[in-house]
């Protein structure tokens, strides 16, 4: 199995990239996904691959290289598993982009829920990850995902037998037994 992940070299994918023997790809390698000359460098680029973790937040960027690639790719064995989030605009509700933030992560849920149920080769997994603590970081005030899990969710997603395939999976840190980050 040869995995992607791009936006590799910062937060959660960071961890899934050093986790998984696998290749990355970012704005650092030219592939930045905002950019839609540069998108589709990407499309170009994925071909070989047999997983492809988006974890790179470019505003609507996103949800526009998870229709391109499900269109290229619907009819492979391709499994394409987008980090999405569900709590990150919740704790800055004061940002002035909150609503536009909101409405491209909505954006992201709408893509991978439609096009999952096309019932096509390609599986399409939304991972909608709650407050998760970065490499390195410490929160003492909020539980977080241990970001070394992630990793794990993954490997377990990739298990799933070929007549199941998880659409969208929310994940949220245990508030009783969870780690302080």
């Amino acid at each position: 199995m040869k995995m992607l992940v791009i936006g590799h070299e910062v937060g959660v994918a960071k961890n899934i990239y050093e986790h998984f023997d696998c290749e990355g790809i970012d704005i650092s390698t030219g592939h930045d996904i905002s950019d839609e000359v540069e998108r589709s460098a990407v499309l170009g680029y994925v071909d070989d691959f047999d997983v492809i973790v988006i974890a790179d937040f470019k505003g609507i960027g996103q949800a526009e290289l998870i229709i391109d690639l499900f269109k290229i790719y619907q009819e492979e064995n391709k499994t394409i598993i987008v980090l999405n989030s569900c709590s990150q605009d919740a704790f800055r509700n004061n940002d002035e982009q909150y609503g536009e933030r909101q409405m491209y992560k909505s954006a992201v849920d709408y893509a991978c829920d439609n096009l999952s149920r096309k019932g096509k080769p390609c599986k399409l997994i939304n991972l909608r990850l709650g407050y998760t603590a970065g490499i390195g970081k410490k929160m003492e005030h909020r539980k977080a995902i241990d970001p070394e899990s992630i990793p794990k969710i993954i490997t377990s997603l990739l298990m799933f037998p070929n007549d199941v395939v998880p659409i969208t999976l929310t994940l949220l840190a245990d508030q009783q037994n969870g780690v302080d980050y």
